[in-house]
């Protein structure tokens, strides 16, 4: 470090990329670092980029004793425990203490507890979209096991079939000297084969998913870390496919023992009839998890996509300049010159992007707005600073009252729609005047509730948020800046207008911002929002099929084997005068009971688990009835065509 560690609070330690980035070297030790127009720091070090995986993003760290956080009422410490400690002890230890402080009516202390937690935890909380990753992948894992179980029990049921076929041989191979065990184990043996062409198809199947896979996993950045790109490389995936395969003979190896000596007993037609009807309930529940499942994903994939979001994108395209560029340069000029393009049609610009991938602190700052808080438990007011043309640029329509005016000698906020619930606020309190006490009695009122839009994804519910018109003197207070800029171009003056916004893009940039990243077209901005949900959701419905399909060949093959065998039952009955629809009904009834029996267990657990699943989502569609009666018809018709064809 230069001149050692100052904790004077003009001292700063830069991260490579950081330095990487302002001086194109890393031995800049001894210079000054510019961070806001009027704040200088000196660098006293460099140090090595943080991990891609943590949530402890900076550029730089500040050196200077730290403090308490009066805004957020906490003070986040870091501490090293000793190797011998238990941890699951210091944590109940740590938050069983209570605050000592009196409570009041915004802040209930008593309730608050002190959380010792491990960075990669940290990290998790802090990053809810990780949390809906990973849950979505732990469905993925339990369906793949629910595909691996149902393909077993398709494989033991056609082998099972192939062996009752060659049972007359059983008695031949005894009297030649081989025992139960030598006929058990050349029964395993023929099964090694199949399992290998399972073993090829799976991989052909793998790498078909893999880009699907590899892009919803991906971890990404951008700006000066677009660079951190983590994502787990196909060949751990295949290694572990490696090592997956002879464990998963094994596993079926040792499962398929019992079925396979009772095969090989004298007379195995009774134990081997059980088996098939277990096989038979099996394969009906694995597809029927499978088939409710697949419908209520695919009813969210398209309410995802085909759902009103609340704004119009169409013809929009977002500029970003970058925060580093927004404070340095003055944006307003660049704003102006593209309101003068012909072929652009209106300009807006905001403090942050009209749509985030997260839902919190969706706002250009936070406030406490003196209103009626009956139904409200917190005074924290997210304000979005906006144009006064930012409603009718984006489409959003009013829910009632009006929009801002910014000729108004009052000054008006208008809240969305989730907000006034949140708030209590009605029509009746609209227009009204407050007088904000913590503001030296500024006067305000709400002009209108705008009706909500979806500027997060689907799984996060949209918070209360206020929009407002700020005059450029109180931005320049506020150290406000708008690096977001939206264009509207005119019809067919696409390449026009975006050869322009790009040729005046590189007078007002600081190169923070990763090429693809600077001038972007909104609706696949919107795309992006739920794209990983999109995803996960192909990926899932592919298995989905592909185990139905699976499934239903298991249950025809199944259901026709068992009645074949009973061909001369039926020609009996045929010739004392059965009817065709009497025989269906007798074979039948046994086959609806075990479609009721794999049914009774299967769409129990998949309303269960696809309620919880939907739970996730902030907005979703609802489970309904006729799904689950569409499943159990599907496989009550795939089960009749099989025993009708033998009949």
């Amino acid at each position: 470090t230069y001149k050692g560690n100052a904790y004077d609070r003009q001292s700063v330690i830069l991260t490579e990329s950081m330095a990487l980035h302002l001086f194109g070297r890393t031995d800049c030790v001894g210079e000054l670092y510019k961070a806001y127009r009027e704040t200088v720091f000196t660098i006293v070090g460099v140090m090595k980029d943080y991990p891609a995986n943590t949530e402890l993003k900076f550029n730089y760290l500040l050196l200077a004793p730290p403090g308490y956080d009066g805004f957020n009422r906490r003070l986040e410490t870091y501490v090293r425990v000793k190797p011998q400690v238990n941890i699951a002890a210091l944590k109940k230890k740590i938050e069983s203490y209570k605050m000592k402080v009196e409570n009041d009516k915004v802040y209930t202390y008593s309730d608050w507890h002190i959380h010792l937690r491990a960075l990669p935890e940290v990290h998790i909380i802090c990053s809810p979209e990780l949390n809906t990753r990973f849950r979505n992948i732990r469905i993925l894992a339990v369906a793949g096991l629910l595909a691996f179980a149902s393909a077993l029990m398709n494989l033991l049921s056609l082998f099972i079939a192939r062996q009752q076929r060659k049972s007359r041989y059983n008695g031949t191979f005894r009297t030649m000297g081989a025992s139960g065990r030598d006929l058990a184990y050349r029964y395993l043996w023929e099964l090694l084969l199949p399992l290998f062409l399972a073993f090829v198809l799976s991989m052909v199947l793998l790498e078909w998913l893999y880009p699907f896979y590899r892009d919803y996993t991906a971890l990404e950045h951008y700006g000066i870390f677009d660079q951190f790109v983590h994502h787990l490389p196909k060949a751990r995936l295949m290694k572990a496919a490696l090592i997956l395969y002879p464990l998963s003979c094994i596993l079926f190896l040792s499962a398929a023992m019992l079925p396979v000596r009772l095969l090989v007993k004298t007379n195995p037609s009774a134990s081997s009839g059980i088996w098939k009807d277990i096989l038979i309930a099996g394969q009906i529940m694995v597809g029927s998890l499978f088939l409710v499942a697949a419908i209520v994903f695919y009813q969210q994939y398209r309410f995802t996509q085909t759902s009103d979001k609340g704004l119009v994108t169409d013809r929009i395209w977002q500029i970003n300049t970058g925060f580093q560029a927004a404070y340095e340069k003055d944006l307003n000029r660049y704003v102006a010159a593209l309101k003068q393009s012909p072929y652009i049609e209106e300009v807006t610009s905001m403090t942050i992007p009209v749509l985030s991938s997260i839902g919190d602190f969706y706002c250009s700052y936070i406030t406490d707005l003196d209103i009626h808080r009956e139904k409200e438990g917190t005074v924290d007011d997210n304000v979005l600073a906006v144009d006064s043309n930012f409603r009718h640029f984006f489409g959003i329509r009013m829910k009632s009252g009006r929009w801002l005016d910014p000729a108004s000698a009052v000054k008006e906020y208008v809240v969305n729609e989730t907000g006034a619930k949140m708030a209590g606020i009605d029509d009746d309190l609209l227009g009204t005047i407050h007088l904000d006490g913590k503001k030296s009695q500024e006067a305000f009122r709400i002009a209108g509730i705008l009706s909500d839009y979806h500027y997060c994804p689907l799984q996060y519910p949209l918070d209360k948020v206020f929009f407002t018109v700020l005059s450029q003197k109180e931005k320049a207070e506020m150290y406000m800046t708008t690096p977001y800029i939206y264009i509207k171009i005119r019809p067919e003056q696409e390449e026009r207008a975006l050869t322009y916004a790009r040729q005046l893009y590189t007078d007002y940039e600081k190169g923070e911002v990763a090429p693809g990243e600077q001038i972007r077209y909104l609706p696949d901005i919107m795309e992006e929002l739920n794209a990983s949900e999109i995803k996960m959701s192909r990926i899932f419905l592919t298995l989905a099929v592909i185990c139905i399909l699976i499934s239903s060949v298991g249950i025809y093959s199944l259901v026709a084997l068992s009645t074949e065998q009973r061909k001369k039952e039926i020609a009996i009955r045929k010739i004392n005068g059965s009817k065709f629809g009497d025989i269906l009904q007798l074979f039948f009834r046994k086959y609806l009971w075990l479609n009721v029996a794999g049914n009774a267990v299967a769409l129990p657990a998949g309303y269960y688990f696809l309620h919880k699943w939907l739970e996730t989502y902030a907005y979703h569609v609802a489970l309904s009835g006729w799904v689950f009666l569409s499943v159990f018809l599907i496989t009550l018709v795939i089960v009749l065509i099989a025993v009708a064809q033998q009949v």
